[in-house]
């Protein structure tokens, strides 16, 4: 989980220190400059990646694209040097960036008194860090890339801002004629690309660091969620039922924690169970903190690499691309996305995103069971040619059910709902409209 991964970044300040010299004002201009904000550390440098991703389509709509790249030695001075020019927003993931230093130890936010909307990408469940959920300014906007995720915010957090859940597009998009079937069925490669973690891990911390009694209730909790990994769980209120007559709502600290103890548990139970039973196939599971699981004398091969951009070349490759859902069944993860950008077929756990759109979902659907999920793999490697043709299908399917004008559409018009809201009063506006 990217969230996990960059637990150094988002434990310092939002804000990024830009020396002594003082900033030049900024200007709001709708299609303007944008900002875009690249996150250093992330595992795999997915979040980097994402972000080109996020931004690539958005650049016919404006006038140029500004990479701040947190990692460079000298993104202060290009901070700077991209403030001289109009800027219509800037986007990151968390909103970093968002304050700057004011030089004198403190902290302030440049866009808000331009009126210059920022916008703060999340794609994970907000009970992680509810902290970074807050929005602060009137100009902050929060976008959302699973319909669940910006649910649990609409129903969980106060005193909100304007946010939206916006249609993420493919990532990493091919034409189809670039791409070579022959390699990938000669070459039968299936891969797992997804970093691991152990569950008893972490039920083995909740045992040792939590309080007995929320250690029980967990570990309760988490037997009942993996005796249903097949259905979608309101996890606030399992939690809040669990207390019984102990009312815990107010208390959206230790509610949002419980949460996020319960929906990480379930990554970690659905992760195990796929590589599991991907072991005795000749297969790829690709990414880091698969130590928990014993390959020696298995078919299947390890690669720790989980570098998002050397993945491409295995995605070209592969016949398939196994995924699972962050949890969500309303929208396709990005293991998704990517396979389909590049025409590679993808088997994924059954959601009702696709249920919904594909007429053929049952050719690439499992279950959380083994047996399952091994019938799609055979599926997959004893028919590498219905395999790859499903991958052409799904691709083309996917570039008109979430095609890239629609991503485009939703966050400009997210946009222009912030950047009124945070303006002035429209000139020519009917003097009996108040827009105070």
């Amino acid at each position: 989980m990217l969230l996990r991964t960059i637990k150094g970044i988002l434990s310092s300040k939002d804000g990024r220190s830009v020396g002594e010299r003082s900033l030049p004002q900024l200007e709001y201009r709708r299609g303007g400059l944008v900002i875009g904000f690249l996150v250093c550390g992330s595992q795999g440098n997915a979040l980097r990646e994402q972000m080109l991703e996020n931004l690539k389509p958005l650049e016919p709509y404006c006038a140029g694209v500004r990479l701040i790249d947190l990692g460079s030695s000298d993104w202060q001075d290009e901070l700077y040097d991209a403030f001289r020019d109009p800027v219509w927003f800037a986007l990151s993931h968390f909103g970093v960036g968002e304050l700057v230093s004011d030089g004198r130890g403190g902290w302030w936010s440049p866009w808000v008194a331009a009126g210059v909307p920022f916008v703060r990408i999340f794609g994970d469940l907000p009970a992680y860090f509810p902290v970074k959920h807050v929005q602060r300014f009137s100009n902050s906007l929060n976008i959302y890339g699973h319909r669940e995720h910006h649910e649990f915010y609409k129903s969980n957090f106060h005193n909100r801002g304007i946010s939206a859940f916006v249609t993420t597009g493919l990532f990493d998009v091919v034409d189809e004629s670039s791409v070579d079937f022959k390699e990938k069925v000669a070459g039968r490669l299936i891969i797992f690309p997804k970093n691991g973690n152990c569950p008893e891990d972490l039920m083995t911390y909740w045992r040792r660091q939590l309080p007995e009694g929320v250690s029980a209730l967990l570990l309760d909790l988490a037997e009942q969620l993996r005796s249903n990994l097949n259905v979608e769980h309101d996890l606030r209120q399992l939690v809040l039922n669990s207390f019984g007559d102990v009312d815990v709502s107010a208390c959206d600290r230790l509610v949002f924690f419980l949460c996020a103890q319960l929906d990480d548990y379930l990554r970690r139970e659905k992760s195990l169970m796929l590589a599991t039973a991907l072991l005795d196939y000749p297969v790829t599971i690709r990414g880091g903190n698969w130590e928990h699981i014993d390959f020696s004398g298995r078919r299947a091969r390890y690669d720790p690499d989980c570098d998002y951009g050397r993945t491409r070349s295995l995605i070209d490759s592969a016949i398939a691309v196994v995924d699972m859902s962050p949890n969500t069944c309303l929208t396709p993860h990005d293991r998704a996305l990517r396979a389909a950008g590049r025409f590679t077929a993808f088997f994924t756990n059954e959601q009702d995103f696709f249920k919904k759109n594909f007429y053929f979902y049952r050719d690439f659907v499992f279950k959380f069971s083994k047996d399952s999920i091994c019938e799609r793999i055979e599926f997959g490697l004893s028919r590498p040619e219905a395999v790859v043709e499903m991958g052409v299908e799904q691709g083309r399917l996917m570039r008109n059910i979430v095609p890239e004008s629609l991503y485009v559409q939703q966050m400009l018009s997210a946009i222009d709902a912030v950047a009124m809201a945070c303006g002035g009063r429209p000139e020519g506006t009917q003097g009996f409209v108040d827009y105070s």
